[in-house]
């Protein structure tokens, strides 16, 4: 995770990362995969990390907390594609997320 932080991360590198961490039980945390896709999507990969998202979404025992949502909305904006925040921001809603947290994403 040193890493993402350093931004020093290459996709290829970051890649791998993801497909071990996905594939490992118990499953590492989800500060763990915010880490990585946060750095995935300031090397401004978008189409990447909402792969990333819809694959950890498959996985039952994920468990995505407000800061996976807002990444995953940051890029859907990014990519141009806003009219899917809103589906986001109506889950986050039903996972009892903070209202205020999740519509500071689309401002």
């Amino acid at each position: 995770m040193d890493e993402c932080k350093s931004r020093s991360l290459k996709l290829e590198e970051a890649l791998g990362f993801f497909d071990s961490m996905i594939s490992v039980r118990p499953l590492p945390s989800i500060w763990a995969f915010n880490t990585l896709l946060g750095a995935i999507s300031k090397m401004e990969h978008y189409p990447v990390v909402v792969s990333m998202f819809e694959q950890m979404m498959g996985c039952q025992e994920m468990q995505p907390d407000i800061f996976t949502m807002t990444i995953f909305m940051n890029c859907q904006c990014d990519l141009k594609q806003s009219d899917l925040c809103f589906s986001v921001l109506a889950s986050s809603t039903c996972l009892s997320y903070h209202e205020r947290y999740a519509s500071w994403a689309l401002q």
